[in-house]
């Protein structure tokens, strides 16, 4: 009996000595924090064509600049029809500043002679007028004196002198527009106006003389028109 509480109380004894020297369990471990994501970077790709170097992913090309097609030139001599000559005016004649200039002072000195021309004529014909009247009260000055028409009233102008030298101003005033009609038709060729710049009428074309001044006639109307319109 002796023996066993003997026993008993050593192992009570060492008990209590292992739970004295054992340490205390430690403190359980904060939970780790989250994992931090990495900075901003640009991704990497397997492919490198996916990433700088594949050109579907870089700045598109600048446009390359196209170049029009240059505008075929006229040549004002080939011009045969209204269409055309109407096209070529506008495109070419109207916008060179220099031959527009050019066709105003024609037609300035062009107005300018047909208005001295108009106002030569008309002194002329109030000439006559008052010549006329002129005569008839000298003719009726002396049949009231009982006096017959003298030598010098008698060699005054008839009615048909009088014509005739109207007529004659009239021919002289024709001539000198025709030449002015011609040096301006010159003109007109030299600044490659269409239907005035051709060198000739062949045979086959000459039936068409007329129609060929009417198409002239039309040109110069439309570039008065232009003129004007400045």
């Amino acid at each position: 009996m002796n023996v066993n509480a003997d026993v008993t109380r050593l192992l009570s004894i060492l008990a209590q000595t292992n739970t004295t020297h054992l340490p205390p369990p430690a403190p359980p471990a904060p939970p780790a924090p989250p994992p931090t994501p990495p900075p901003h970077s640009r991704p990497q790709f397997a492919d490198p064509r996916l990433h700088g170097g594949s050109p579907f992913f870089q700045q598109p090309p600048a446009p390359i600049p196209v170049t029009p097609a240059a505008t075929a030139v006229v040549d004002p001599k080939s011009i045969t029809d209204w269409p055309a000559a109407l096209k070529y005016v506008m495109n070419t004649i109207y916008r060179n500043e220099e031959v527009m200039a050019q066709i105003k002072k024609m037609k300035r000195h062009q107005h300018d002679h047909e208005k001295q021309w108009w106002v030569a004529r008309e002194e002329l014909v109030r000439k006559h007028e008052a010549r006329v009247e002129s005569s008839k009260r000298v003719a009726e000055l002396l049949r009231g004196l009982g006096t017959m028409p003298t030598t010098a009233t008698s060699n005054l102008p008839t009615p048909e002198s009088e014509k005739e030298e109207l007529r004659v101003f009239d021919q002289k005033v024709h001539t000198r527009s025709e030449e002015m009609v011609k040096h301006m038709a010159s003109e007109f060729a030299a600044m490659g106006i269409p239907f005035f710049c051709r060198a000739g009428l062949p045979e086959k074309e000459k039936e068409d003389a007329e129609q060929l001044q009417a198409l002239r006639r039309r040109v110069v109307e439309l570039l008065e028109d232009l003129c004007e319109g400045e």
